[in-house]
């Protein structure tokens, strides 16, 4: 708690966080969910046409009794998610006549959105109530035909039942609107904190921390009470340090980050996005809201959020004597360069990073993108900046030997 404004000090957290991103990612759930429920909406709204008055080329619906010369006319066969419809040549008349049903186009569905089960154990009988939408056509003697694209038991029994929809719309309601709502009060409690905290007369001045353990120490402190480590003491005022702005840019990543960064933001997620429509359109979409498959469009969701802002945005790194700032699409973090008592750059191969930490645990990271000239710049100003703070600088650490150091471990 901030004695100056009374606000928790903590960044948005991970479950807000969390929430939120659920949220949003279930709004467009809904939204695919409903384009699905209105178009099944819109041919469940079309009239009926009269066999007698069908015209070649029209698209219409048809209601009547189905005629053939054997019991089971639709068959569904298979078991599981391995189901798929099996259909016989059939007649379909109403009390005006009745006209041949051609079924190429729907034979060997899997969908249930195209052919609704029917009332004989999913099977379809001689003698069932049929509503059949599908366009006119005619042989060469002029004789007329109907080619089926989706079969129901009635006129209205093409539209789904929206209970996908309405699914998706209450899990964005529930977990969107408190992620949102934790989200924007830890943010507005951190601006606050920012705003009001340079007035509080109550702030400790001239501290350090030790490098080691991280104990508070007063200025001049030769070695620390706590795990009996030698500090360094400050070699020049912080305020003498220069203020540098680099910018990253996203050609001057290595070629791995490059490949990453471009499939995982333009190439997976229409491929995703794409293989979960056709699935959905195969089996039906109340059946494809199963967790593996749901896998595929949070992914194509998810993907593009993590790694564009990441990859494809440049970070703007501003380093100063009073505050050390990192900016990039949907991401900014700022340290107090007087709180930083953790200076270090990690090395892979060709790869660095600079870290900045400060005694709060805040950290801030740059390196990837910058010309090496930029690199090379930075890297003298927070060898000046840990100088001026008396506390260490690590150069060329490993990962294993960077979590020692971050989480103040001695070896």
């Amino acid at each position: 708690m901030c004695p100056a404004d009374g606000q928790v000090l903590q960044k948005p957290k991970k479950l807000w966080v969390f929430l939120l991103g659920l949220g949003l990612a279930f709004v467009g759930f809904s939204l695919f969910a409903f384009s699905f429920d209105w178009q099944s909406y819109e041919r469940a709204s079309i009239p009926t046409t009269p066999i007698a008055a069908l015209a070649p080329g029209t698209t219409v619906k048809l209601n009547g009794t189905i005629e053939a010369a054997t019991m089971v006319v639709i068959d569904l066969q298979g078991s599981g998610d391995n189901h798929y419809w099996v259909l016989t040549p059939f007649r379909l008349g109403d009390a005006s006549g009745s006209i041949s049903v051609d079924v190429t186009d729907v034979q060997g569905s899997t969908s249930f959105w195209v052919i609704e089960r029917g009332r004989h154990n999913d099977d379809w009988w001689v003698g069932d109530a049929a509503s059949i939408i599908g366009r006119v056509a005619s042989f060469p003697n002029g004789t007329r035909y109907v080619v089926a694209n989706f079969i129901a038991r009635t006129p209205v029994g093409f539209a789904g039942s929206g209970l996908a929809s309405i699914f998706f719309a209450s899990t964005a309601a529930v977990a969107g609107i408190p992620g949102a709502a934790g989200f924007v009060r830890a943010r507005r409690n951190v601006a606050l904190h920012e705003r009001n905290s340079g007035a509080y007369r109550g702030k400790v001045e001239h501290w350090r921390s030790c490098g080691e353990c991280g104990e508070l120490l007063g200025l001049g402190t030769g070695i620390c009470p706590s795990c009996n480590a030698p500090q360094r003491q400050p070699s020049r005022a912080i305020e003498s340090l220069p203020t540098l702005r680099f910018v990253t840019a996203f050609r001057l990543l290595s070629r791995s980050e490059r490949v990453a960064a471009l499939t995982f933001t333009f190439v997976l997620p229409p491929i995703l996005t794409g293989v979960f429509l056709w699935i959905a359109y195969m089996i039906g979409l109340a059946r494809s809201l199963q967790p593996v498959l749901l896998l595929l469009p949070i992914s194509a969701i998810v993907f593009p959020l993590v790694f564009g802002p990441r990859f494809l945005a440049p970070q703007r790194i501003t380093l100063g004597p009073h505050e050390i700032d990192s900016g990039r699409a949907m991401r900014h973090e700022s340290v107090l360069a007087r709180e930083v008592d953790r200076v270090l750059t990690i090395r892979k191969g060709v790869r660095e990073v600079h870290f900045l930490i400060t005694r709060g645990d805040l950290s801030l990271g740059f390196g990837p993108g910058l010309t090496p000239a930029d690199f090379e710049a930075s890297r003298t100003w927070i060898r000046n900046l840990a100088g001026a703070l008396g506390v260490r600088y690590q150069e060329n650490l490993s990962f294993t030997e960077a979590i020692s150091f971050m989480s103040r471990r001695v070896s």
